[in-house]
């Protein structure tokens, strides 16, 4: 049964209320790595673009909203695919869904915006955070009305199969012989 965070994401993006983005900050980790910049640097800017998307601002977002517009429309459902139910995304062809899904290049920003405001609710998948502290000025604000899902996986069913490649490679039997240096 699959229970962790893109299950979660999948619920979210399936709701038509929902304004759903899987992680933005891939988008942004890429263009702050290509540019050598600080993680720093990377922390401060993806909390920014956290705060953008909740207030469905993406006027400052060029990495998202490009990194958006050159997602093909299989990569556009993944990520934002309230996207695919705008204007900047329709049917060629026959009008019936067999018709195939196209979509404006680039995506405009006022489509974004319209799809981010036409929907009561905003999610995002966030894996990008090394610690939610950095998210409680988002949450204190009014204006914002940030509430974070915390999902910890369990380290079960790694350390089983880890414990179960030991058994069958020898691995287990090798570090317990070797003899101190």
């Amino acid at each position: 049964m699959r229970t962790g965070s893109s299950f979660l994401g999948e619920i979210f993006a399936q709701r038509r209320d929902f304004f759903y983005l899987f992680e933005p900050g891939k988008y942004l980790a890429d263009h702050i790595e290509s540019q050598n910049l600080s993680r720093r640097v990377l922390i401060t800017r993806y909390l920014q673009l956290i705060e953008d998307v909740y207030r469905c601002d993406f006027s400052n977002s060029k990495v998202l909203t490009d990194g958006l517009s050159n997602e093909t429309t299989l990569g556009k459902k993944r990520f934002a695919p309230a996207l695919l139910r705008s204007n900047g995304c329709r049917r060629k062809g026959n009008e019936l869904k067999r018709g195939k899904l196209v979509c404006d290049q680039p995506f405009p920003v006022s489509e974004i915006t319209n799809a981010c405001k036409s929907r009561p609710h905003v999610g995002i998948k966030a894996i990008r955070i090394p610690d939610l502290n950095l998210l409680l000025h988002l949450m204190r604000r009014s204006k914002t009305n940030l509430k974070v899902i915390h999902l910890v996986r369990d380290p079960r069913g790694w350390w089983y199969r880890d414990y179960g490649y030991m058994q069958k490679t020898g691995y287990q039997r090798a570090c317990c012989t070797m003899s101190p240096i």
